[in-house]
């Protein structure tokens, strides 16, 4: 499609009954459900879908390793098979989005989650799902369907799930659920992980360009309170990374290095630390340079608001991703004063009352050019 123009009336032509401009809405009471490219499986009950053979045959059938065409991966980068042929699709924090699919096509699902910020891994699966939307005259919405229909016949859909974390059997958890009296399930669900092997994007410092905060740390940064400096004496830098300092570009280009990994392990620098905010969702370091970055500015405000001449600099700052309870939860972001060597990274999890966290990838990022701290 080349283009799209508006028409000037509601309708350019009269619409058929029960739609909307010759679409249908799928929410109506009753209404047609979109998609259902897989078979009819008779007899149209669960257990006949759940046993249907030629539904695990695609997933026994399916490769193992699915090669990555988004470059920035790195080139040979490919997904992983994770888990095989389960009743259960995945569920996490970390969820990106769901694409319906006309065949059980592994490698256009990864093709969704190449193109997909921050996505890492994606399941793929077949859903009993109804052919109409499941009403038992519990709605007044205006329909030409019908207002009973609890338990309509099924259609079979190919979806697609993205994610921006690790994933494997444990956060294949959903079983599917009632509509009405329709029973929704899933079968034939693979999963695929490219996370280990997927260097995480550059980031940007939004205080220094166009583009704004992200939303998720935005609405932290109006509460954030600055960190005082405890001494008037230039930066700090830790004993294992002076070379960061000899190695600093010009101001000119971008504020912070690229990831350096840390072996999935956390920075541990109690000296150095400044603070830290966790954000649910996918892994995200943007999130942490947005928190990074403002602290920062706010740190330097603060100092010469009060008259200062010194101030606590952001310097570097670590992602890394948990796990609670062995499911994606969500990015952790810690701030240091000084430019920290990954040999700091030395954390890898622990209990907060009952729960355990775990944590799993985790990338440092260091200011270019270290700060001083003078305002």
């Amino acid at each position: 499609v080349s283009g799209t123009s508006s028409s000037t009336t509601a309708c350019p032509t009269t619409p058929e009954e029960g739609t909307y401009c010759g679409f249908i809405n799928p929410e109506d009471p009753c209404a047609p459900q979109p998609d259902g490219y897989g078979p009819k499986v008779t007899p149209d009950t669960v257990s006949a879908f759940l046993a249907y053979a030629p539904f695990h045959s695609m997933a026994s059938a399916a490769p193992t390793v699915v090669p990555s065409n988004n470059t920035a991966n790195g080139a040979g980068n490919a997904y992983q098979q994770t888990f095989l042929d389960l009743n259960a699709s995945s569920s996490a924090n970390s969820y990106l989005g769901l694409y319906t699919l006309t065949s059980y096509s592994v490698s256009d699902c990864a093709a969704h989650c190449d193109s997909t910020s921050l996505c890492t891994a994606f399941n793929i699966y077949i859903e009993r799902d109804p052919s109409q939307n499941p009403t038992k005259n519990d709605s007044t919405a205006p329909t030409v369907w019908g207002y009973y229909c609890p338990n309509p016949s099924s259609i079979t859909n190919y979806k697609c799930t993205l994610w921006g974390s690790n994933l494997d059997a444990s956060t294949a958890t959903n079983q599917g659920g009632w509509r009405e009296d329709f029973n929704v399930v899933v079968t034939a669900s693979n999963g695929y992980d490219a996370t280990n092997t997927t260097l995480p994007p550059n980031v940007i410092d939004t205080t220094n360009s166009t583009s704004s905060a992200t939303s998720a740390v935005s609405s932290v940064l109006s509460s954030a309170t600055p960190v005082s400096s405890s001494s008037s004496a230039s930066i700090k830098s830790s004993s294992t990374s002076s070379s960061a300092v000899a190695s600093a570009t010009a101001s000119s280009g971008p504020t912070w290095s690229s990831p350096k990994t840390c072996g999935g392990k956390a920075i541990n620098a109690p000296n150095y630390w400044m603070g830290s905010k966790f954000y649910p969702g996918p892994f995200n370091p943007q999130v942490c340079a947005d928190y990074a970055s403002y602290q920062h500015a706010l740190n330097k405000q603060a100092a010469i608001a009060a008259g200062q001449s010194y101030f606590t600099p952001c310097n570097s700052f670590n992602a890394y991703y948990l796990h609670k309870n062995g499911i994606p939860h969500g990015t952790y972001c810690a701030l240091y004063d000084a430019s920290i060597s990954t040999s700091y990274a030395t954390y890898t999890g622990g209990w907060s009352g009952n729960d355990k966290y775990d944590c799993r990838q985790s990338y440092q990022y260091t200011r270019q050019t270290l700060d001083q701290g003078r305002c």
